[in-house]
């Protein structure tokens, strides 16, 4: 029952946050990530209780929030190796120096 907020202003206090999610339902638990230098990323993440809440969190989708627009999602855990669970999510799943090319033949030695 865990939702994905986006599109959140950056300056936004997190108790107004919560408190207006809030209305769509209880709250297991809330939790907007910060940045490395302490900074909010604009995200938001919310367990509901019940299903009705997240039902209701998701209407918000698309609303316009403090001057920018809300993507509410439902959140899905990410897929094992990446995003496109191929591996890797920058390369392409084979590790440093593990493709074709440069190094040492095998074989004849």
């Amino acid at each position: 029952l865990k939702v994905f907020v986006g599109g959140l202003p950056w300056r936004i206090d997190e108790a107004l946050v919560r408190k207006d999610f809030e209305e769509c339902g209880p709250i297991e638990s809330f939790d907007m990530p910060k940045g490395k230098k302490g900074e909010p990323m604009g995200i938001a993440f919310v367990v509901y209780k019940t299903q009705e809440g997240v039902d209701n969190a998701l209407t918000f989708d698309g609303d316009d929030y403090h001057g920018r627009r809300l993507r509410v999602k439902l959140s899905k855990p990410p897929a094992r190796g990446g995003r496109d669970g191929k591996g890797g999510a920058r390369g392409h799943g084979r590790g440093k120096g593990k493709g074709k090319g440069k190094g040492k033949s095998k074989g004849k030695g």
